[in-house]
């Protein structure tokens, strides 16, 4: 999506609550992403807005920076630069590859350092969430 106020693209997570459980899980997730995107850490996306679509609506909102790839698009073929094609790895293992796997696992650890040393648990770990 893009930001018609300044032209900035964004990604739009939209959930649709359905009682007090939800509406608390949430506002835990937004009270989280808030406390940790004060930081500006390089591997935690950055949010913009949260609210509700509409007044009175079950559905709610969390505008956040758009990450430049996954790794899913990765390993589904899409290019990133400082890394080789995913289809390229030949066996046995090269050491191209082997390093290319560490960066990932790497970044993937930092974020989860960054998010565990601020008493937070990440609950949504998965190859659709990255930032590069």
């Amino acid at each position: 999506m893009i930001d018609n106020s300044n032209g900035r693209l964004f990604a739009r997570k939209v959930v649709r609550l359905f009682g007090d459980v939800e509406l608390k899980d949430i506002e835990n997730e937004i009270r989280a992403i808030t406390k940790l995107c004060k930081t500006g850490h390089e591997n935690i996306v950055q949010v913009f807005e949260f609210g509700v679509l509409k007044e009175d609506s079950a559905w709610h909102f969390i505008d956040m920076e758009l990450c430049d790839f996954t790794l899913e698009k990765y390993i589904q073929g899409a290019d990133v630069p400082g890394l080789p094609k995913w289809g390229q790895f030949e066996e046995p293992i090269s050491v191209f590859r082997a390093r290319a796997i560490c960066h990932i696992n790497g970044q993937i650890l930092n974020g989860l350092h960054f998010i565990h040393s601020h008493q937070e648990v990440h609950r949504d770990l998965s190859p659709q969430n990255g930032k590069h």
